[in-house]
C-alpha cells in the first residue's frame, strides 16, 4: 500500500505513518531502506532522518518501496536547504544548521485533529506558533505533561509516555504581541521557501556578498559605517573574511544569521536568492592599499625626532576595532617617542592616546601649584592618566615637572627592559615589590629603552627560549591538575601555578599544555567508557529473565551508541556477542 506524502509533512512524519499503516515498528522498515548494511540503526537515528536523509538511507531503495520521489525526500527534509547554502562535498557535515533543528516534539493540538502528520517547520527553534491557529505550540504532552523526544515517537499524534491523544489537549494560551506573531508568520513562509527551493546553490562567498550587500542598504560601494549602524547578528569581520575568501578553514555562514539579517532588512528569502549584487560593490570590497596610505602618514608628535618624516611608523598588528563609537584600523605607533596611532574611517591619522593633546595644554602652562581637580578640568582627564601624561614628558626631558622627586633606579630600569622583552606584561611589572609607589613605576614605565622594548616586542613578536626550570613547574602543575580531574588549558595552567598566560607562551611551554590536555581528554574518555561498560553490565542483570533489545537499552541508559561507535567500537561488538548469549539462554530457559 502506497501513501502519499502531505504537503509540507516531514519525512520522519512519512515513515512513522508508513510503518503504522503496516502495523511495524518504523525501526524494522528504516532497516529495509539503509545505506549501510553493517550498521544497525537505532532510536538515536531518528533525529536525522530529517537532516539529510540520503547519509542514512538508500534513496533508490526509499523510492521503490514506498513510491516517493527524489523531490519528495528533498522537500520534506532540510536537503534542500543543505544543497542551496552549503559547500562542503559532504553534505551530511554542514554546519549551516547547526542548533537550528529541534530533538523534542513542539505540536499544534488543532493541526494534528486536521491532518495526521508532523511538518518539517515544527523542528526549527525559531519557530514556535502555530501561524494558521495563532497560537503558541506546545511543547509536551498536555495529559503527562513529559515533553516528547523524537527518537522515542512511534505513532503521530499519541505521547509515547502516556499513549493518549495529542490532538485532545488544550492549546497553549501564551499571549502572542503583534510583532512575535510577524516574526513568526515571516519566518514559517521563508523557511517553506527554502525548504521548497531547488535553484542554484550559493557559495560561502555569495552568500556572505550578497548578505553584505543588503546591510549595506543597497548602495553600490562598500559602507561599514552603514553596515554597522545595521547591526549584524554574528560576528562582521568573519563575515567580511567569508565574502573576500580570506578564512584560512572553510567555514559556513550561519542560516539563522542570514535569516535574522533578511528579517531585519525587509528582505524575503527569494529576494535574497534572486539578487544580483553590482561588480562595483564586489571590488569595494576587496579594496585594498590601506597598508600603503598608513606608510605615507608620520608621527605628528612635534618633539619627536621622527616628527613629520613619512615611513617610520610602525604597524602594530591591529586592524580593525571600535573606540568610543568611532572605527580605527591600521594600529601604529612612534617607535622613538612611543605615541600610538591608528586610521579612521576617512583613512586620517588619529592619535590613540593623549599625549599630543596633552602636550598643548602643558607646554604654556605651570600645573605645578594647581590642585587635582583644577589640573583634571585644564587636561580633560582623569587623575591616572594626567600622571602618565607627566612621567612621560618628564622622560622625554620636554617639560620638566619639578613636583616629580623620582629619578631612574638603574638596576630596576634594566629589569623592567629585560622582563618586557621576554613578554611579561605591565601589569605584572607594576606590582613588583621594589616599588614605591605608583609614580616611581611610570617614571619607569615610559623611559625610552622601556617604550622601544615594549615596541619591539609587539612588532617582532620575540619567543624566549627555553626555560627548563619553568617548564618543570608548568609540567608539575599539569600533573596536578590531571590527577584532580580539572580541566587543563593554559588560563587554569596559569592560574594555579601564578604566572601568566602569555608567559607560559612566551616561554613555548603552550605545547606542553596541550600534551597533557590530550592525556585528560583520553583518561576521561576512558572513564566514560568504563562507566557505560557497568551501565550495560547492570542492565543485562536486572533483565536476566527476559530477552534484551539494543534499542531499548540505548533509550534507558547513558550507553551513547555514536560515541562506542568511534571511540570504542569493541565495545560494541561485545554488546551484540552478550545479547545473543543471554537471549539463547532466555530462550533455552523458557522452553
Amino acid at each position: 500500500m502506497k501513501r502519499r506524502i502531505e504537503r509540507n509533512e516531514s519525512l520522519f512524519s512519512y515513515f512513522i505513518n508508513y510503518s503504522q499503516s503496516f502495523g511495524t515498528d518504523v525501526l524494522v522498515l528504516l532497516e529495509t531502506m539503509k545505506l549501510n548494511e553493517k550498521f544497525r540503526l537505532h532510536s538515536g537515528d531518528l533525529k536525522r532522518i530529517d537532516f539529510y536523509p540520503m547519509s542514512l538511507f538508500n534513496a533508490s531503495k526509499i523510492t521503490t518501496i514506498t513510491g516517493l520521489s527524489y523531490d519528495d525526500l528533498y522537500r520534506s527534509s532540510f536537503s534542500n536547504v543543505i544543497k542551496t547554502f552549503n559547500e562542503s562535498t559532504k553534505a551530511e557535515s554542514s554546519r549551516i544548521l547547526n542548533k537550528t533543528i529541534r530533538e523534542k516534539l513542539f505540536y499544534c493540538p488543532e493541526c494534528l485533529k486536521s491532518s495526521k502528520s508532523y511538518p518539517l517547520v515544527w523542528k526549527i527553534e525559531t519557530i514556535d506558533t502555530c501561524t494558521i491557529h495563532k497560537h503558541k505550540l506546545n511543547n509536551c504532552c498536555g495529559h503527562c505533561k513529559e515533553t516528547i523526544a523524537y527518537q522515542n515517537i512511534r505513532e503521530v499524534n499519541s505521547c509515547p509516555h502516556c499513549n493518549k491523544k495529542l490532538s485532545e489537549v488544550n492549546t497553549n494560551k501564551e499571549n502572542i504581541s503583534k510583532e512575535a506573531m510577524e516574526h513568526q508568520v515571516w519566518l514559517t513562509k521563508n523557511w517553506n521557501y527554502l525548504i521548497n527551493y531547488t535553484g542554484e546553490s550559493l557559495s560561502n562567498s555569495e552568500t556572505a556578498i550578497r548578505l553584505l550587500y543588503i546591510l549595506n542598504e543597497r548602495q553600490s560601494c562598500f559602507n561599514r559605517k552603514i553596515i554597522m549602524t545595521n547591526r549584524y547578528q554574528g560576528r562582521l569581520e568573519h563575515l567580511l573574511q567569508c565574502a573576500r575568501g580570506t578564512l584560512q578553514k572553510r567555514r559556513s555562514v550561519h542560516l539563522s544569521n542570514s535569516l535574522a539579517t533578511l528579517y531585519k532588512m525587509k528582505t524575503h528569502a527569494k529576494d535574497f536568492l534572486e539578487i544580483t549584487v553590482p561588480q562595483e560593490f564586489i571590488d569595494s570590497l576587496h579594496e585594498k592599499g590601506i597598508g600603503q596610505l598608513a606608510k605615507m602618514k608620520a608621527c605628528e608628535a612635534s618633539w619627536c625626532e621622527k616628527y613629520g618624516k613619512a615611513g617610520e611608523l610602525v604597524p602594530t598588528g591591529v586592524l580593525n576595532t571600535m573606540k568610543s563609537g568611532e572605527h580605527l584600523s591600521f594600529y601604529m605607533v612612534c617607535n622613538s617617542c612611543g605615541c600610538e596611532y591608528a586610521l579612521n574611517e576617512e583613512k586620517k591619522l588619529v592619535e590613540r592616546g593623549y599625549f599630543i593633546s596633552a602636550y598643548k595644554k602643558l607646554k604654556n602652562r605651570d600645573i605645578t601649584s594647581l590642585t587635582w581637580p583644577e589640573k583634571e578640568k585644564i587636561f580633560g582627564l582623569k587623575r591616572d592618566r594626567i600622571r602618565r601624561v607627566l612621567a612621560y614628558f618628564n622622560n622625554q626631558n620636554v617639560i620638566v615637572n619639578e613636583s616629580s622627586t623620582w629619578e631612574i633606579d638603574a638596576v630596576l630600569l634594566e629589569r623592567f627592559i629585560r622582563a618586557v622583552s621576554e613578554g611579561l606584561s605591565l601589569k605584572e611589572v607594576r606590582y613588583w615589590r621594589e616599588w614605591q609607589n605608583y609614580d616611581q613605576f611610570l617614571m619607569h614605565r615610559y623611559n625610552p629603552r622601556v617604550i622601544r622594548a615594549l615596541i619591539d616586542f609587539s612588532s617582532k613578536q620575540i619567543t624566549i627560549a627555553d626555560d627548563p626550570f619553568y617548564k618543570k613547574r608548568i609540567e608539575s602543575t599539569c600533573k596536578k591538575l590531571l590527577k584532580e580531574d580539572i580541566t587543563i588549558n593554559i588560563p587554569n595552567v596559569a592560574l594555579a601555578t601564578g604566572t601568566s598566560a602569555t608567559t607560559i607562551r612566551n616561554k613555548q611551554c603552550s605545547e606542553l599544555v596541550g600534551i597533557y590536555r590530550e592525556r585528560q581528554v583520553i583518561v576521561r574518555r576512558e572513564g566514560r567508557i568504563k562507566i557505560m561498560e557497568q551501565e550495560i553490565a547492570a542492565y543485562f542483570a536486572a533483565h536476566s529473565d527476559q530477552r534484551i533489545y539494543i534499542q531499548k537499552l540505548y533509550a534507558v541508559t547513558s550507553v551513547d551508541y555514536l560515541y562506542l561507535k568511534r571511540y570504542a567500537p569493541w565495545l560494541l561488538d561485545k554488546i551484540e556477542q552478550m545479547k545473543l548469549e543471554h537471549n539463547e539462554e532466555v530462550f533455552a530457559s523458557a522452553s
